[in-house]
């Protein structure tokens, strides 16, 4: 498709097409909160859209569009960042063993200048809460079981394939019993810088969004280039929290030999995660 020509009077890409002899304005979203699954985009994004300037749906959930992950073949969808398992259904990839063109791609002959929101969790403890989302009921020790049969099929389709071609399975990610590869946060991120710029994204951490949300919007809102004052800002810090995992609290902690599997699993990505931030706090060493 060409891209649309953008009216320049909206801060949403916006444009007027022609659909059945009748002009509509058909309008892009302003931001894309990109990912991750589990790590607080449901809360960040509802603190977003309490602002006036920012039109919402009237569902707590709409932020979910999935148009770019599940819908074509703001948004606020956090599997955007990483679920590309409908690679193959792209024409340009028509034969390939792996993809050459995956979201980014498609969203950069749509977008010109886009606005992503992508925040992360130490992905050990995202991985647990996420398992207990998806597995209400179920235990510390049914979960580590769990991380060792993902990590031996992860493995064995690693022997004869390229990561990227595991990762981006539908295949794959159908047997495994826990959404271990969304933590190879590195991985994906490559993807996305390998076609827009850095600053085309905001980047946080759910650590630093709990333990200074006020400080933490402040970064949204400028980013966004909203307009607030100290006391608006109070009032959305004072929203109850949205969407916590309740299972979890039943569950308990994950255990301490689960834990240090995961974190040793994950820290090359997290170390190389790090590098391509310029930023050590992605290393989540404390």
């Amino acid at each position: 498709m060409e891209r649309p020509a953008f009216l320049q009077n909206y801060k949403n890409p916006c444009w007027y097409s022609d659909e059945a002899g009748q002009r509509e304005l058909r309008c892009l979203p302003y931001y894309h909160i990109l990912g991750v699954s589990k790590s607080g985009t449901i809360d960040l994004s509802a603190r977003i859209r309490a602002h006036e300037d920012v039109l919402g749906c009237g569902q707590r959930l709409c932020k979910n569009m999935y148009y770019w992950s599940n819908g074509r073949y703001g948004d606020g969808t956090p599997t955007d960042f990483y679920r590309f398992y409908r690679w193959e259904d792209i024409p340009q990839n028509a034969g390939l063993t792996e993809p050459v063109v995956v979201t980014p791609h498609l969203m950069k002959h749509v977008y010109k200048d886009p606005k992503f929101i992508i925040i992360f969790r130490n992905p050990t403890d995202r991985l647990y809460s996420d398992y207990i989302f998806l597995n209400q009921g179920d235990s510390p020790q049914s979960f580590h079981k769990h991380v060792l049969q993902a990590i031996q099929i992860e493995e064995e389709c690693m022997r004869n394939n390229t990561m990227r071609r595991c990762l981006y399975s539908l295949d794959v990610s159908k047997q495994l019993p826990t959404r271990i590869f969304i933590g190879y946060y590195s991985v994906y991120m490559k993807e996305w810088l390998n076609v827009f710029r850095r600053e085309n994204f905001l980047i946080l951490r759910t650590e630093d969004y709990n333990h200074d949300m006020k400080g933490t919007l402040r970064k949204v809102y400028d980013y966004l280039k909203l307009n607030y004052n100290e006391e608006f800002l109070t009032s959305v810090v004072n929203i109850p929290h949205m969407h916590v995992t309740e299972n979890k609290k039943k569950a308990g902690p994950m255990l301490k030999e689960t834990r240090l599997l995961l974190d040793k699993l994950y820290r090359p990505y997290l170390e190389e995660l790090a590098v391509l931030l310029q930023d050590k706090r992605f290393l989540w060493l404390t």
